[in-house]
């Protein structure tokens, strides 16, 4: 018998089904390919419930994020002055010369100034 992860059934659905052919994502039960044994990862899951399951909290929450914040003594006016880069494509945040720390390129003129 040949163990490996096998993808749920739903061409939509993100999951792994376990040994009885169950997606531990979406709950659908599906017939395994014949000869397969699924192996079983917490992962297959959804994010948090894996943590659940093993009688651990979530990780990651939102006052974690507010805690990171005061750390690096990030303000909320600091965060809502940033520019994003003027190309679309980008996900860059444009420095005090209006230039993108991403992709370098330059867009003084959305610096408002």
């Amino acid at each position: 018998m040949k163990s490996q992860r096998v993808p749920c059934g739903d061409d939509m659905c993100t999951g792994i089904l376990d040994e009885q052919g169950v997606c531990g994502y979406c709950g659908r039960k599906y017939s395994l390919p014949p000869g397969v044994t699924p192996i079983v990862v917490d992962d297959a899951l959804p994010p948090g419930d894996a943590a659940l399951h093993d009688g651990i909290e979530p990780e990651s929450d939102a006052s974690d994020s507010i805690a990171l914040a005061d750390e690096l003594e990030i303000l909320p006016t600091e965060l809502s002055d940033r520019v994003p880069c003027g190309d679309e494509l980008c996900t860059g945040i444009l420095d005090e010369q209006g230039v993108c720390g991403y992709c370098g390129k330059s867009f003084p003129d959305l610096l408002g100034r």
